[in-house]
């Protein structure tokens, strides 16, 4: 996946993961403080992580799966108090998705470069050490 398609797409999830939280919000009908603290606090998170996508720094897509995962414990939580399975489902969806595009290896070919080595050198100096331990043998019998 290119790099600026899966920028886009983890702004676009983490978005989308912030409107199902809002719309939990909404429908909550006692004390919600809590959850707009948490509301808070993943907005400023957010902005935090677009910074990080803007700039292109890899940690910003190990901030963005954090994001998910606490974006799949809220929708969780909210589904406990609103019993609302239809966002809900789409909340875990969303945040599921998101989280496996975060996740995916950034750069892989930096990550997996394959290792060559000249072989046929490594033998040729491994039969020169085996040819002087023999050497050495030898003079030890004399």
């Amino acid at each position: 996946m290119q790099e600026k398609t899966k920028a886009l797409l983890t702004v676009t999830f983490i978005g989308l993961a912030l409107l199902v939280s809002l719309l939990f919000q909404v429908q909550l009908t006692g004390p919600a403080g809590l959850h707009f603290f948490a509301l808070c606090a993943a907005t400023l998170l957010f902005s935090i992580i677009l910074l990080g996508l803007w700039i292109e720094e890899t940690w910003a897509y190990q901030l963005s799966s954090l994001f998910f995962a606490g974006a799949l414990a809220d929708i969780i939580w909210m589904f406990t108090r609103t019993n609302n399975t239809a966002l809900s489902a789409a909340g875990l969806l969303l945040s599921a998705t998101g989280m496996i595009i975060a996740t995916t290896r950034h750069k892989s070919d930096d990550y997996y470069a394959l290792e060559t080595y000249d072989l046929k050198e490594n033998i040729r100096d491994l039969k020169k050490e085996l040819e002087s331990i023999r050497r050495a043998n030898k003079k030890g019998k004399r």
